[in-house]
Formats: structure tokens, sequence, C-alpha cells
């Protein structure tokens, strides 16, 4: 990342991509010239792991914001990562952090949205839309929310969870999925779960739990 502008953000964006990844081992498609596809490296900094958190929260809810203002259909974010409309993905936002010792030094905000079309099985904003327009305005949204005021972001990004109220979700130990109430997403990025037969609350990180809708 050296050879990045170490006080500005430097914007990477493409018409379409081969190899596009998400969380763990997910993958990401497209239909060339249709999607919003971009990466965002950051100046310099020197952010704590709950900074750079709270900086992953407040790139979804920007992006959130921006696809929103295009639809009458309403947008959520699945945790940790995703967008959706209705039960199909609409986009992904990974965000990877470049570490030296305890901080964080550089912040890569990786973003990919469905605009005027999209693959089988995924939503896409409307078809008289363009996608360099959403990705310009995605980019400014980003840089404005990551650099702005983030003592509301924690709330926000709750609000607009997928998961909001009573669904059924399954522990890898657990053969069957059980109800549990979610509790919104902490600090540290866990998702917290009151769960229905015990009436007992626990913080999981990724990959613990499994939402089963």
């Amino acid at each position: 990342m050296t050879e990045w502008d170490k006080k500005a953000w430097t914007a990477i964006s493409a018409d379409s991509q081969s190899d596009g990844r998400g969380q763990g081992l997910h993958t990401w498609s497209d239909l060339p010239g249709h999607a919003a596809l971009f990466s965002l490296v950051s100046p310099v900094v020197a952010w704590t792991s709950l900074e750079v958190m709270l900086r992953h929260k407040a790139v979804a809810c920007a992006v959130l914001a921006v696809t929103q203002a295009t639809t009458h259909a309403r947008i959520l974010l699945k945790w940790p990562n995703d967008l959706y409309q209705g039960q199909y993905k609409l986009g992904g936002i990974l965000t990877e952090a470049q570490w030296s010792g305890a901080f964080c030094h550089r912040l890569v905000c990786s973003v990919g949205v469905n605009v005027s079309n999209g693959p089988t099985e995924t939503a896409y904003l409307g078809k008289n839309l363009s996608a360099s327009k959403v990705r310009a305005a995605c980019i400014d949204a980003i840089v404005g929310a990551v650099e702005g005021d983030l003592a509301a972001i924690p709330s926000e990004f709750d609000r607009n969870l997928l998961h909001q109220g009573t669904s059924l979700w399954r522990r890898p130990d657990q053969q069957d999925a059980e109800m549990a109430e979610c509790l919104g997403v902490d600090a540290h990025g866990q998702i917290g779960l009151k769960w229905a037969l015990t009436d007992s609350s626990q913080w999981y990180p990724h990959g613990a739990v499994k939402w089963e809708g």
C-alpha cells in the first residue's frame, strides 16, 4: 500500500470483475457495465480495531443511503456486509485493514452494487440508472461518512439490519434452528441474539451463527 497517496483517498473502479471476493470464501459476480464496482484506499491513518469496525459500519450506512435514494423498494443491511432488497442480494461491502502493530494504517473499502441489471436471483436498483453515477455518489458518501461525525452510526446500522425482530438462527453445534431476537451489532462487529427457549443473550462473531430467516 506504500504506492498510494498518503494524505488522500484513492479510488479504483471497474466496469466488471471476473474474480470478485466477498466475506470468507464467498464470491461476487456482476453483469458487465451494469454494476457500481470500486475500491477506496484510505490515506495513512492510525485506527484501533474498534475504530475500524465503526468505519465499516459508516461505509455500509453510506452505501445504503445512496442506493436507497434511487428506489422505493426497501434496502437493508445483512450482517456483516451485504445489501439486500427483499429476499435477494443487491450488493456487498468488504472492508480490509492493513495493520502495523495494534493500529490500522490503511483501510481498503471494496463495494459492488447491481445498478441497472444483475445476475439471476439477485436484485438491482433500476433499468434506467447509471452505474457510473451511483458509483460516484457512493464514493463521495463513503468519504464523507468515514471522515464525518460517527456518533449516530451504530444506531443507524442497527436500525437498518435485515435481522430486526425475532427470526430463526442456527448455531454450529445444533441441528435445528431456533428463534432468537436480534439485539444489534456491537462495537466489535458481533451480533447479539436473545434466544427464545432459554431467554438468554449472547454475542457472536461472524461465522458462529447463521441466519435462517
